[in-house]
């Protein structure tokens, strides 16, 4: 079994954000990997407790020393704390999918949780960690790229102009990669928000 335990995370986001970010944003989509697979792998009677294992990981938060750490580069880099309070926001996220899907109850009269996005990159990698673009290139054998742009835009709201430099680099792994939209950081965003609402992701 995966060991999730806080002290043993905020030991890596410090040796790690020593080296670089980069270092760091690759062990944290490690871990919410980890912990989402461990999760679902998980009789139904073992994640109530699993989740509650978790949870109690927030509580040591509130008078950790985590609060004063920061990295010496640039304000605009990410710090310990900011890494930790994303772990900590995913533990929540997960939490709350649990709730949601154990819960036996009528949710018609539920409001549907918003999750629209003004960013148009952010919505592009909603298509795609949907299945979205696999879906329309498959079915309706689409290989041109300006075309599958074009079929895109009449319902994402987004320019085809704008679609089509993103899906680009996206399909054509050898074009560069600069327009891709499907960063980690992105994927990852859109992915814990699809698994807050009940979304099972492959």
């Amino acid at each position: 079994m995966v060991d999730f335990n806080y002290n043993f995370v905020t030991d890596k986001i410090v040796e790690h954000i020593n080296e670089s970010n980069a270092k760091v944003e690759e062990f944290m989509i490690q871990m919410k990997q980890e912990m989402r697979e461990t999760y679902e792998s998980k009789e139904e009677f073992e994640k109530e407790l699993f989740i509650s294992d978790l949870n109690s990981a927030i509580n040591v938060t509130q008078t950790s020393e985590h609060k004063t750490w920061s990295n010496e580069g640039s304000s605009d880099k990410k710090n310990a704390h900011d890494y930790l309070l994303e772990f900590e926001r995913y533990i929540v996220a997960l939490s709350n999918h649990h709730n949601s899907t154990s819960r036996n109850t009528d949710t018609t009269s539920q409001k549907p949780i918003n999750l629209m996005e003004d960013k148009l990159n952010i919505r592009i990698v909603y298509l795609q960690e949907l299945g979205i673009l696999d879906f329309l290139r498959e079915k309706y054998k689409i290989q041109d790229i300006n075309k599958l742009a074009s079929i895109i835009s009449s319902f994402s709201g987004i320019e085809s102009t704008t679609v089509q430099p993103c899906i680009n680099p996206m399909i054509n792994e050898g074009n560069n990669q600069k327009n891709n939209p499907c960063t980690p950081t992105n994927t990852q965003k859109v992915r814990d928000k699809l698994i807050n609402i009940g979304i099972k992701l492959e």
